[in-house]
């Protein structure tokens, strides 16, 4: 006998640990206060599933559940500490005012195959409290404000506790000066519910405002009292990208900043694939930054954007050409590698070979007995017909831009005696 006493003691015992374990609840106690009857009223409710697998659970209320509404049953992920659901209480009218208490269970539904021999729950408590009295109080948790770039608005955030029992609408406002001088007035009225908290921003518009430091006197009312007053310190920043161009090896990025020293992140992705980020630290109007990226000889396009705390401050495309640098070694205005002539002397004209008529004159290779070729040879092509480029004209001058090469390497120079052109051999020089 004892011993079977005992095996039921074990079984009840192991049975409420299961009970009790698998899913969470909170709170232990939903509270509601200083109740009117016939609103709604809204609590949350934490379940938390720590297991590994997904859990469907199912939710009832024990007394008055004709009171609430709520979800029945629900899936939550695994491993998932914040579902939460709303329990809604509405209290009808005919309800004598008192204490009221309750128990909400949230249990495990039985997997359909039957394997599961009981399901897991938990339990917690719900506490009311009925009033006749209409209670409108409101608390404000903070009223701050941030620095923000020039375009983006300037926002005074508070968040405002609803702890009565109805509605409540408070008001906040704000007066923004610069160097003393009022420049902006602000105010906006919202609605919070019974037991909400909510955030409530009051937005400056900062395009037509100059950069600088500013100063915010908000504060938030209601009913015409002033739950809470801050005084906040602000500043309006602008910085701007104003070009970018690649010189010797270096992106060279120009920017300027209106107020202080900004923090400005660059971001260069160039279209071969490479891609830049780089801080620099922008001040005054106008100023060069210099980034090194040596890049080979060819055609580049790409995009420089610059972001101050994480926002876009501007987008700029660019585009450019590195080209092969030309040598000219003889500074005759033929580039070496289309210079026939590469050794011209100072200040000699040439043509388009990069060749001086005496260089060209040189390259006409002839014989004594085809002196033709030296007598016809045009340089510069520009002579048509009867060119004389190198030969002397009747002057017997023998002077150097009338030297012909022959094949042999000697030198000659064609000259008119009499009636016949002659080729007779010469020094070059």
């Amino acid at each position: 006998m004892k011993r079977t006493i005992g095996i039921i003691m074990v079984a009840l015992l192991c049975i409420n640990l299961a009970y009790a374990i698998g899913i969470g609840v909170a709170p232990a106690t939903a509270t509601y206060n200083d109740i009117l009857r016939g609103n709604e009223y809204i609590k949350q409710i934490n379940v938390q599933n720590p297991n590994d697998e997904p859990m469907v659970v199912s939710l009832e209320v024990e007394n008055y559940s004709e009171w609430f509404s709520y979800p029945t049953q629900w899936e939550i992920p695994a491993k998932n500490y914040d579902t939460k659901i709303n329990l809604v209480l509405n209290v009808p009218t005919e309800v004598e005012l008192g204490e009221y208490h309750t128990i909400g269970k949230v249990r495990q539904v039985v997997d359909s195959s039957g394997t599961m021999s009981f399901a897991v729950g938990v339990n917690f408590n719900i506490d009311i409290s009925l009033t006749d009295e209409i209670i409108r109080i409101g608390e404000v948790d903070y009223i701050l404000s941030n620095d923000v770039l020039k375009g983006n608005d300037l926002i005074v955030r508070s968040v405002c506790d609803n702890k009565g029992n109805v509605p409540i609408n408070p008001i906040i406002s704000a007066n923004l000066y610069k160097s003393g001088v009022l420049v902006s007035t602000e105010s906006k009225e919202y609605n919070v519910n019974v037991g909400q908290s909510m955030q409530i921003p009051l937005n400056f518009i900062t395009d037509e405002l100059a950069a600088g430091q500013y100063k915010i006197e908000a504060k938030v009312e209601l009913d015409g009292e002033v739950l809470e007053s801050r005084t906040i310190y602000v500043k309006i920043l602008d910085v701007r990208i104003d070009e970018i161009e690649y010189i010797n090896s270096d992106f060279v990025v120009i920017a300027s900043s209106y107020y202080g020293t900004m923090p400005v992140d660059l971001d260069i992705s160039i279209d071969n694939g490479d891609n830049i980020h780089q801080s620099i630290s922008v001040s005054g109007v106008g100023n060069e930054y210099i980034i090194n990226h040596p890049l080979d000889y060819g055609v580049y396009t790409g995009e420089l954007k610059g972001y101050l705390f994480s926002a876009l401050v501007d987008t700029i495309p660019f585009g450019f050409t590195l080209e092969e640098p030309v040598t000219d070694s003889d500074g005759d205005g033929v580039d070496d590698g289309d210079d026939l002539c590469p050794d011209t002397s100072e200040g000699k004209e040439v043509d388009v070979d990069g060749c001086s008529s005496i260089q060209f004159c040189r390259g006409v290779e002839i014989t004594i007995k085809n002196r033709n070729d030296c007598i016809y040879a045009d340089w510069k092509d520009n002579e048509g017909r009867k060119p004389s480029d190198c030969y002397a004209v009747m002057d017997f001058d023998f002077e150097a831009n009338d030297i012909c090469r022959a094949e042999g390497g000697s030198w000659y120079t064609c000259y008119k005696a009499n009636r016949y052109y002659q080729c007779v051999e010469s020094s070059a020089n």
